[in-house]
């Protein structure tokens, strides 16, 4: 840290500005949702009034209909309850809920870039990766939707940070916690984490 200089950190700070902005100012852009997110809100919703039986009840849907298959696999608790934890926190019910959570995964992706950059690189390297990262169009369209893959990017930038973390402090224990905490929730969010949480276990390992 001590390499950037005050400049250097008001142009960071500019930037993460810049991203969090477009972020916000892009969640109410959505003209129509599309079915997974209709799917996600009321699976959220039924958790909200259910519990655990709800999604008892969408695995028993998903098994005997095969149109039901066409939607997202009710394995996904961990995103069903994050968008239910944001409806009860906000009063939304829609699937507006849903991007919402979208909205501050990638808010949180946005932080960790910037904060790998500033324990890792050198200055320009962050600044670019920061801008670059701020304005993704990939990463804007993410965000304003009710999908997991903007939950599961952060949680892959989390163990990709974790495991930095490992290597240059090997022996602080409360790195391991945070990587086992960190992976294993993804495994709740969608099927692709338990892939990301191996490579990066290789890679602890």
């Amino acid at each position: 840290m001590s390499a950037y200089l005050t400049r250097e950190r008001l142009a960071i700070a500019a930037l993460l500005c810049l991203g969090i902005g477009l972020r916000l100012a892009n969640l109410g852009n959505v003209s129509s949702r599309t079915p997974d997110e209709r799917v996600y809100a009321a699976r959220a919703r039924g958790w909200i009034e259910s519990g655990p039986a709800a999604m008892r009840s969408a695995a028993q849907d998903y098994l005997r209909d095969p149109m039901v298959r066409n939607y997202p696999v009710p394995t996904r608790l961990g995103e069903v309850r994050l968008i239910a934890a944001w409806m009860r926190l906000t009063g939304q019910t829609g699937e507006a809920a849903g991007a919402g959570v979208s909205t501050a995964a990638s808010i949180a992706s946005l932080l960790i870039v910037a904060l790998f950059g500033v324990r890792l690189f050198p200055p320009w390297a962050t600044i670019f990766a920061v801008l670059f990262y701020a304005v993704s169009p990939a990463e804007l369209a993410c965000a304003r939707r009710a999908w997991p893959d903007a939950v599961i990017e952060l949680i892959a930038l989390g163990l990709v940070f974790i495991a930095a973390e490992i290597t240059l402090a090997p022996r602080r224990a409360i790195w391991y916690a945070l990587f086992a905490a960190v992976g294993s929730a993804g495994i709740a969010i969608k099927e692709a984490a338990p892939l990301q949480y191996g490579l990066c276990g290789l890679w602890v390992l």
